[in-house]
């Protein structure tokens, strides 16, 4: 695995890194690394440096700069900037990952592989606490 500026020229190679999947952009100059058989690692996208794991997390998708969604196999959770959860896990069907996923600011959407359709809101004010059912579609807070 490489990283280079955007002029193409090199600034990092890590050969250790195999088997990687998806690499998804991140805000603050970071990248998610979803690997076949491994904890997706957050790395320094000018570096290589590794910032941190996400274990369970199967595919990661940025939704804005602030808030990305972690996929793991039966299960998803927004996340803030830092990567730090944003309410707790939202359970999916279990079937399989998810094609894609989207948000307007208040409302997430995602396409599940083979998955049902459900709609959920939140529970409690703070627009933090996630239902635990098979969801879709929901409010971020």
């Amino acid at each position: 695995m490489c990283g280079y500026d955007l002029s193409g020229q090199r600034l990092w190679q890590d050969r250790s890194r195999t088997n990687v999947e998806v690499v998804t952009a991140l805000a603050g100059g970071r990248v998610a690394v979803t690997y076949l058989r491994r904890a997706t690692r957050v790395l320094e996208a000018a570096s290589g440096e590794e910032v941190r794991s996400l274990r369970g997390a199967l595919q990661v998708f940025a939704l804005r700069p602030d808030v990305s969604l972690a996929v793991g196999s039966d299960w998803c959770r927004l996340l803030d900037r830092s990567l730090d959860p944003l309410g707790s896990r939202i359970s999916t069907s279990g079937r399989g990952g998810f094609v894609s996923a989207a948000t307007d600011g208040e409302h997430l959407a995602v396409a599940e592989i083979g998955g049902r359709c459900a709609s959920s809101t939140p529970t409690g004010g703070s627009g933090r606490g996630w239902p635990s059912t098979s969801v879709t579609s929901s409010t971020t807070p």
